[in-house]
Formats: C-alpha cells, sequence, structure tokens
C-alpha cells in the first residue's frame, strides 16, 4: 500500500500547511483508494478545505473540520494513545464531517471526545474497538441507511440528555444505547452531574424504594466530581405497550428490567437544586431498524426516539400507517406524588404541525415560557405515546435520523423555551386560558399542495389527548363525540369558518385568544353564533363569563368580519357546493344556512341521494357514481338553488 506519512515538521504540496503542531488541509485533498494519509498531529481541514476520502486516513491526534468532508468509500482511523477531539470552530458554518467508515482503536483511559452541536454523520461501518465516543452535550451521531455497528469490541458510546429534576414530576425517556440488544436503566443510565469534568467515568445512578418515594441528589466533593451518585425511587418506573389508554394498564418495571431499543418508559427526577438533572447514558450506539409487531388498532404505546441523533417526527409519521400523532408528556410543576395533584397534560405533533400542553399560564404560551410546541425533530432520549390508526408494525429506520439541536429551535426535551414550526406552513395557534390559570393550545394549519381538506384527514387533524373539565377544542365534520388539538386543511381560503368546542364546569372567566402565528397576515376573528358577534383575536383576547355547560355549536373561527360584512345580508350565494374529485361532495356552508334537504339527480332526472338537515359549516357528503354530469338540488332557510357537478 502507498503510505504518506506526515511527522512533526512534514508537509506535503502545495494543499497542506504545517503550523503550530497542526497539518492543516486549505484547498483539495483527495485521498486515492490503496492510499493511506498518516499523521501523529492534530489534522485540520481548515474553512476553504475540501477532503475526500477514498482510502485511509489514519490519525493519532485530534481530527479538526471546518470545511466540506466527503466519503463515499475509504476508512478513518482515529488510532491515539490519549484522548482525541472531534471538533470544530464556532464561527465555522459547518457543524458536521462526513465519514465513510470510522474504526476507533484508541488505547487511551478514555477515548474520543466529539465537541458539543457536532454531527458525527457515518454512511458505512462504525467499528468501536478499544476506547469510548463521547457525544459531549448536544453533538450527535448519525448513521445513514446502510450504515452498520460492527460486532464486538470494546468500545461504548456515551451520551448527554437533560430532564426536569423535580422529584414529583414524570419525564418520558428512551435510550439511544443498548447493551446486548436491550437496555435496563440500572447498567446504561449514569449520573451527570459532573460530565463537564468527567465525561468519560460517570457513575451509575442507584435507585430505593419506599416511602416518602423521592430521589436524592448527587453528593458533589470540593472539586466539583460527583462522591455519591443520584438516587431515583423506583416507584415511578412505568412503561405502556398495547393499553387501551385505561390508567390501570401501566405497566410497572424495576431497573433491571429489559427493554428495546424505541420503547419508552417513566422517571421522576431526583430532586436536585437545579430545574434539570442531566444523565449519561452509556453502551453500544442504537442504529438501523426497530420495528414492534402485533400492534392493535385504537391502543396506545409508549415509544421514544431510539438513535443518538434527533428524529425526524414527520418522516417517522409518514413512514407508519399505524401513527397519525406523537404526544409528549409535559409536567406543569407537579409538588405531590398523587394522582389527582398532577399537573401535567400532552403536547402533541403530527404533520401540520405542534401544540404545547394544557398546563398553568405561566409555564405556557406566549412564546417565553418552558412550555414549548412540540417541533419536527424529536431529541435524543425522548419518549412519546401515540395511538394505533391502523394494526401495521411501527418501524423505526437510520432514514429517519437528522442532526437538529435543541439549541437550533426545533427539537426540544420538555424543559426550554418555545420553538416554531420548520416549515413554511401558514399556521394559527388559538390559546384558551380557564379561571385557574390552565393554558390550552388549539393548532389551525394551512398546509398547500397537501392532501388535507376540510374533513378529517388521518396525520394532519389530532385528537386531544387529556380532554380538561374546563377546555376547548376543534370540531370536525360535525362529530360531537370528537375532540381535535390540531386541525389541518389545504391552501388558505379567507371563506372557511371552524366550528370551536367549549365546555365549562368552572364558573368564572374563561379567556381565547390569539397565540401565536406564523407565515400568517390575516385578523383572526372568533364568531357567537348566540350574539351574532364577531371578535377580533388579533387585536386582543376575549374574556368570556358562561355559565357551566357545553358549548358545541356556539362558536367558529373565521376570517372575515361577519360584523361588516352584515349577518342579514347572508344569502344562497353564500353557499358553495362543489365536487372535490375524491368521491365527495362538498357543501361550503361558510355562514350556517340551515340546509332542509339536498337531493343529486342524474341527467334523466333520477334521483340518486338524499340527505336532510344538513347544520354542519363544511360537509363532505361520500358520491361514487359513474363518471358523468349531476344536478344537485339544495332547499335552505333563504331558499333553493341547483347546482351542476361533473365527477
Amino acid at each position: 500500500m502507498k503510505q504518506i506519512s506526515l511527522l512533526l515538521a512534514f508537509c506535503l504540496g502545495s494543499q497542506l500547511a504545517y503550523s503550530q503542531g497542526k497539518v492543516i488541509n486549505k484547498g483539495v485533498l483527495k485521498i486515492e483508494s490503496g492510499t493511506s494519509f498518516y499523521t501523529l498531529l492534530t489534522f485540520e481541514n481548515e474553512l476553504t478545505g475540501s477532503l475526500t476520502n477514498e482510502g485511509d486516513l489514519v490519525l493519532r491526534a485530534d481530527y479538526k473540520n471546518q470545511g466540506i468532508t466527503t466519503a463515499t468509500i475509504g476508512t478513518t482511523h482515529l488510532i491515539g494513545t490519549t484522548n482525541q477531539r472531534m471538533y470544530y470552530n464556532e464561527t465555522s458554518p459547518l457543524h458536521s464531517i462526513n465519514i465513510n467508515n470510522l474504526v476507533i482503536n484508541n488505547s487511551s483511559s478514555t477515548g474520543i471526545s466529539v465537541d458539543d452541536n457536532y454531527a458525527l454523520i457515518i454512511k458505512g461501518d462504525l467499528t468501536l474497538t478499544n476506547g469510548d465516543l463521547r457525544l459531549e452535550g448536544e453533538s450527535q451521531l448519525v448513521q445513514g441507511s446502510s450504515s452498520t455497528l460492527s460486532a464486538g469490541g470494546a468500545g461504548s458510546l456515551l451520551r448527554d440528555r437533560q430532564a426536569g429534576a423535580n422529584t414529583y414530576a414524570y419525564n418520558y425517556f428512551s435510550s439511544p444505547v443498548n447493551n446486548g440488544g436491550t437496555y435496563n436503566l440500572n447498567t446504561e443510565v449514569f449520573d451527570g452531574t459532573d460530565a463537564s469534568i468527567n465525561s468519560f467515568t460517570p457513575q451509575l445512578i442507584q435507585f430505593n424504594s419506599g416511602s416518602p418515594y423521592n430521589g436524592a441528589s448527587s453528593v458533589v466533593g470540593s472539586g466539583g466530581n460527583v462522591t455519591t451518585p443520584l438516587t431515583i425511587s423506583d416507584r415511578w418506573l412505568y412503561t405502556y405497550f398495547n393499553g387501551s389508554g385505561a390508567y390501570s394498564e401501566w405497566i410497572s418495571i424495576n431497573p433491571s428490567s429489559p427493554l428495546s431499543p424505541g420503547q419508552g418508559y417513566t422517571m421522576k427526577g431526583p430532586g436536585a437544586v437545579s430545574p434539570n438533572q442531566n444523565y449519561v447514558f452509556k453502551g453500544k450506539p442504537n442504529n438501523g431498524n426497530y420495528t414492534f409487531s402485533s400492534i392493535l388498532l385504537g391502543n396506545y404505546y409508549l415509544l421514544g426516539n431510539p438513535y443518538p441523533s434527533a428524529l425526524d417526527a414527520d418522516q417517522f409519521i409518514t413512514d407508519n400507517n399505524a401513527i397519525d400523532a406523537l404526544y409528549i408528556w409535559v409536567d406543569g410543576g407537579s409538588n405531590s406524588h398523587y394522582l389527582s395533584d398532577y399537573l401535567g397534560s400532552y403536547a402533541t405533533r403530527n404533520l401540520t404541525g405542534g401544540t404545547t400542553a394544557s398546563v398553568p399560564a405561566e409555564i405556557s404560551g406566549g412564546g417565553t415560557s418552558t412550555n414549548a410546541a412540540l417541533g419536527q425533530y424529536v431529541p435524543v432520549g425522548q419518549g412519546f405515546f401515540v395511538e394505533a390508526v391502523s394494526n401495521d408494525a411501527i418501524v423505526f429506520s437510520n432514514s429517519q435520523r437528522a442532526f437538529v439541536t435543541e439549541a437550533a429551535g426545533d427539537s426540544k426535551f420538555y424543559r426550554t423555551a418555545y420553538n416554531k414550526d420548520a416549515t413554511q406552513k401558514n399556521l394559527v395557534r388559538l390559546g384558551y386560558e380557564d379561571p385557574e390559570g390552565f393554558h390550552r393550545q388549539l393548532l389551525l394549519g394551512f398546509i398547500p399542495n397537501s392532501p388535507a381538506n376540510l374533513s378529517f384527514n388521518n396525520g394532519y387533524d389530532a385528537f386531544m389527548n387529556g380532554l380538561r373539565a374546563d377546555d376547548m377544542y376543534f370540531i370536525i365534520d360535525d362529530d360531537l363525540s370528537k375532540q381535535y388539538v390540531i386541525q389541518g386543511v389545504g391552501a388558505y381560503d379567507a371563506t372557511n369558518l371552524f366550528p370551536i368546542g367549549v365546555i365549562i364546569s368552572e364558573e368564572g372567566t374563561h379567556t381565547i385568544m390569539l397565540d401565536e402565528v406564523e407565515n400568517f397576515t390575516d385578523d383572526v376573528y372568533l364568531y357567537d353564533n348566540v350574539l351574532e358577534q364577531t371578535y377580533n383575536l388579533s387585536q386582543g383576547e376575549l374574556e368570556l363569563n358562561l355559565e357551566p355547560g357545553e358549548y358545541l355549536d356556539r362558536f367558529k373561527i373565521m376570517f372575515q368580519d361577519q360584523n361588516a360584512l352584515g349577518i342579514n345580508d347572508v344569502s344562497l350565494e353564500d353557499l358553495k357546493v362543489f365536487y372535490d374529485n375524491d368521491s365527495h361532495i362538498i357543501i361550503n356552508n361558510t355562514w350556517g344556512l340551515e340546509i332542509n334537504t339536498m337531493a343529486v339527480y342524474n341527467i334523466l332526472g333520477q334521483e340518486l341521494l338524499r340527505k336532510k338537515n344538513l347544520r354542519g359549516v363544511n360537509n363532505s357528503i361520500q358520491f361514487q357514481h359513474p363518471k358523468g354530469v349531476y344536478v344537485i338540488v339544495v332547499e335552505t332557510d333563504k331558499g333553493k338553488k341547483s347546482y351542476k357537478i361533473i365527477n
């Protein structure tokens, strides 16, 4: 094999330079197949550098990359005898490095450190022969669709993950590592309190049992090292799989219970002084496909991101017919272990976008709180619920992985600030606050060039998980038995109306407001059918003092000022009837005319279909007949009108 050796003071050609103990590439460097590039020095690929490795890049010191890296074939070997860093300059626009095969054979007592906010992207094989791979902070390991983890090897991967420290509050976890195909809490979860000074050798967390069922924070010495690791109460360790949603179907686990990659679990905090606790996962990195079979329609499953990288929630939903939304538990400041005292709720994410959870307002809504809407990317270690909408298997795969940090704003473990949706959808976030201060957020999304419409759309409309006694929700298809927290439709149409339901159990002030809009400029109005009044939510919130009860046909969200239009000006011209080219007749009854009958006739005058008392704003009526011309006759309280359609 042809070998190029770069020792202490050796530099090669105009592309490479030697400076301050580093070999620096500032131009185009290609390591040809069959060639080995070897150096004892720190190797740096500068901002202007472009590195293509089709042979062997052998490094015994640090690897700094700020430029372009291309890897289709070839192997990078990290074979130092002291700790080696993979890092970048904070001013660099690139926070990633691309490698085909990576072999770690570091003979030090530590291994390889990957700097915070850095992506190690591997296309081929990862081999952990000796030495650990330490992902600092929010650094991530992203393996491609065909990437594998070589069997054997003494090395492990370590990855941080922060969660709430409240000893009364549940967090939903999953593990990015395994040990022999499964993972256990008492062998893979470590105390990360001193991770900044002791990143490779954290101590395993401890567990206790019995009353008062509280954890205990770490004991830290004068030098900042943990002398006694934190303690977790095993009373609150649970998972949930194939249950109907009943509270009694939670499955109690213990610290040694084997869990599968992608399976979620609950754990309460140790009660540390700071609001967050850092944990470290250590084991073999999860990689490839993880499949959950025997899925039952209508049942619930506590799952979680199985990878040491972010998980694309949209791709995960798109890839799995059984999933239409993700639900993540958010604690609202619980201060008791009693179920009746829990202050948490579920944030929701689907293809339309994400909402916050219904928790006390001081951590909800408005854009500056710790209750964040779930973004497109699920962070490392985050657990979530799904409700199966089919019997199909649920599959995690490498194609769903991405490098997105929590600091970047769209990957959130539930402890930091509110984030915007990553796409250019037109989003309207509505808010409702009850007299006790619990804040519910609803999301209305307009998604051009999508299959979503005004009827129910799997993956775009999300059911509300955890309806409160005082709450607000969308009503779709006039089905009053179902409550929706997210409604996704097609392109924006200012004439559309969206019914909302409000349920009230407690007297006092109930407030409806506009939380936020994204990529949306029109005013948002609330229409009161009883008072025949329109309220501009874009200009201010609306305070209601209503008697306890259910208000399911009183309020609508709209985008035109009906006060200005005039309720008495409503006529048959405001009724829109058309065929949607997908086997449905659509009646857009924007102003709520009373439709007594709707009949469909063929060109021979034969009646094919009749519907009575259509009271909804948006009616979708199945129509499956041979292609042709049909006449629709609609009788309303304003008179009769005929429409012609071609299916």
